[in-house]
């Protein structure tokens, strides 16, 4: 089924560390992983977020599924600083 649902999220860092919110596939989250990029200001469904920064962003999903949300910097995906969206 497609479908097409402009959703915004209000992102707020209460961290003394910068993150990053990242939208995407397992692929698109292997290449955040491994790619140099460290600002993703600007670009649909993602964001860097410095220190108590609060940013509003938006993604519209396209088709119903599941796509993973993540933070890139090093080490807090591979400590579990992820999740899954569910498309319905």
């Amino acid at each position: 089924m497609t479908l097409a649902r402009a959703v915004a999220a209000k992102l707020v860092n209460e961290d003394p560390i910068t993150h990053e919110f990242i939208i995407g596939t397992a692929a698109q989250q292997e290449a955040h992983e491994i790619g140099p990029d460290v600002d993703h200001n600007g670009l649909p469904g993602q964001a860097s977020l410095a220190p108590g920064e609060t940013r509003t962003i938006s993604f519209t999903f396209g088709k119903s599924g599941s796509l993973i949300f993540a933070c890139h910097r090093p080490g807090h995906y591979a400590y579990g600083m992820r999740g899954t969206i569910t498309i319905a």
